[in-house]
């Protein structure tokens, strides 16, 4: 049976809790907003079903391709509401046309991060965008399963450890499967997201948010929450995230990065576009894609996209969290601590300050808590 000694070994996929054959597993929160599996030890029967779908117990290796490839969206208006090159619409559109159904994110109810299921071109538009939440996968898994074994096809859209959960949740290649793994900074604890809304609007009914808008352009985006507009580089929020402070510990470490999760397609932004091909750039986004399968390759070239074939290197120079993991900040403890005693905003304003009472505060807060 899972022993998750150090929060580091869970990233909270729940392959492990749908895996289980007498349901002995829940997903519970801890004080910081992530979901662990808890389990009934007077049920477990102790098959080992739950070590044998964990993607941090059974890590594949790493694949590093030679190429890659820049690409946009010739829709300039799907590429707007898009976070980088409004790729990922095109295949799911694809996806859609051919009989499929897409599972990717959206803002669900009270504003949190959730998986769901698209089967009409509608149904695409609340996935367009970056998420910096960790999102809730509920019944994702087995309801991709049962569409599965009916012959159903699935694209699935998630970080690549939870690409990597699925894959091992169904224990076989699926003919019927296509997976799109993310590049990952790190997902943030839905916990600190609610209380930052809570903190800024005083009305739950918030009608637009966006974590990338374009409306300064695509490398110096904007978040937009309901009425409030400002530069990610003034937003608390997002300050947080690039911090890395509030992020789920298994990210410092994380299992699936370098191509290990399985997935048939890597998306991302291709960040160092203008330096590499300039031409190709005009600051509304562009995508980098990375094929790892031949299913992969095969859904790229069956859609309309204007793309550039590039060194790998090229896209790894500038996006390190292709293969590397976040450090842990050496004061994300401090901040969790007086976030559950203050909320967000309190807490991260002592976190970041650099008043000379607050650098003490927190040294002091280390000293005493290690």
């Amino acid at each position: 049976m899972l022993k998750i000694t150090d929060k580091i070994q869970c990233c909270g996929c729940t392959a492990c809790f749908h895996a289980c054959p007498v349901h002995c597993i829940t997903m519970e929160p801890d004080n910081e907003g992530f979901r662990y599996p808890v389990i009934d030890m007077n049920r477990c029967i102790d098959c080992g079903k739950c070590e044998r779908v964990c993607p941090i117990i059974n890590r594949n290796n790493q694949s590093k391709p030679e190429t890659c490839l820049a690409a946009k969206n010739p829709d300039n208006k799907i590429r707007l509401e898009s976070s980088s090159g409004g790729v990922f619409t095109a295949m799911a559109l694809r996806s859609i046309n051919n009989g499929g159904i897409v599972v990717g994110v959206r803002f669900g109810q009270n504003h949190d991060v959730e998986h769901y299921f698209a089967e009409t071109p509608q149904e695409l538009s609340p996935m367009r965008g970056s998420k910096y939440v960790q999102s809730r996968l509920g019944d994702t898994f087995p309801r991709i399963k049962k569409l599965l074994g009916e012959n159903r096809e699935v694209l699935f859209s998630g970080t690549p450890c939870q690409v990597s959960g699925l894959l091992r949740y169904l224990g076989k290649n699926h003919t019927g499967l296509t997976t799109i793994d993310t590049v990952c900074h790190g997902v943030p604890s839905p916990k600190a997201w609610r209380s930052y809304l809570s903190e800024i609007t005083a009305t739950p009914d918030i009608e637009h948010i966006s974590f990338r808008s374009k409306i300064s352009g695509w490398k110096h985006y904007s978040i937009i929450i309901g009425d409030h507009t400002t530069a990610y580089t003034d937003d608390p929020y997002m300050q947080s995230f690039l911090s890395n402070i509030n992020l789920r510990p298994s990210c410092y470490g994380c299992p699936a990065k370098c191509g290990r999760s399985g997935a048939d397609i890597t998306l991302g932004d291709f960040w160092g576009i203008d330096r590499v091909t300039p031409e190709f750039d005009d600051d509304r986004g562009v995508n980098l894609i990375i094929p790892h399968t031949e299913k992969g390759r095969h859904l790229i070239g069956d859609i309309h996209i204007e793309t550039r074939s590039l060194p790998y290197s090229n896209a790894s120079a500038g996006n390190p969290s292709l293969e590397t993991s976040v450090s842990r900040p050496a004061y994300r403890d401090y901040f969790f601590h007086y976030f559950n005693k203050h909320g967000f905003t309190k807490a991260w304003n002592m976190t970041s300050s650099k008043s000379i009472f607050q650098r003490i505060h927190r040294r002091f807060f280390l000293l005493t808590h290690t």
